[in-house]
């Protein structure tokens, strides 16, 4: 069934090959062209399939960090996954509030974390020891709290890392 429906969707693309072309004569290439419509209806579909109430999707800005597909997501209610300060910067941009933003990097260094929290962030997934221990060491400085902190260290033969 999914191979029909690809077969089907390249039978019949979403715009002319005229249009195509004009497009990458007006911008260039790589050309990335979306389809808001699909994208609503695939993040309604996915949205609608889990029913807890208390589910809270989001959209990991690594993967696409165009702030137009951003505000679509933030649009449904999602909120974003940043890997970055960059996919923070870019989701405040697109209009997400601090708090619906969940910061999963690795390796901040201490300007990096103070921005991170600077922005408002308060969800933080740290990865080492070394970023838990910085991120105590900038949370008196800025007089903040954090919402939520996870910290995972990385597991290595018979020690932790």
């Amino acid at each position: 069934m999914v191979s029909n429906n690809l077969a089907q969707n390249r039978l019949n693309p979403p715009f002319s090959r005229e249009l195509a072309q004009e497009l990458l004569n007006k911008y260039g290439s790589p050309l990335y062209v979306y389809n808001g419509d699909r994208l609503r209806e695939t993040i309604e579909r996915i949205s609608k399939a889990v029913s807890y109430p208390r589910t809270q999707f989001r959209f990991a800005s690594v993967t696409n960090g165009n702030i137009a597909l951003l505000k679509i997501f933030r649009s449904f209610g999602w909120g974003l996954h940043a890997n970055t300060p960059g996919d923070i910067y870019l989701g405040l941009q697109a209009g997400f509030d601090p708090s619906e933003i969940v910061y999963s990097g690795s390796n901040l260094n201490c300007a990096e974390m103070l921005q991170v929290m600077n922005w408002g962030v308060t969800t933080l997934n740290l990865d080492s020891l070394a970023q838990l221990q910085l991120c105590c060491k900038v949370l008196p400085k800025l007089q903040r709290k954090i919402d939520s902190a996870r910290f995972t260290p990385q597991f290595a033969g018979n020690y932790w890392r």
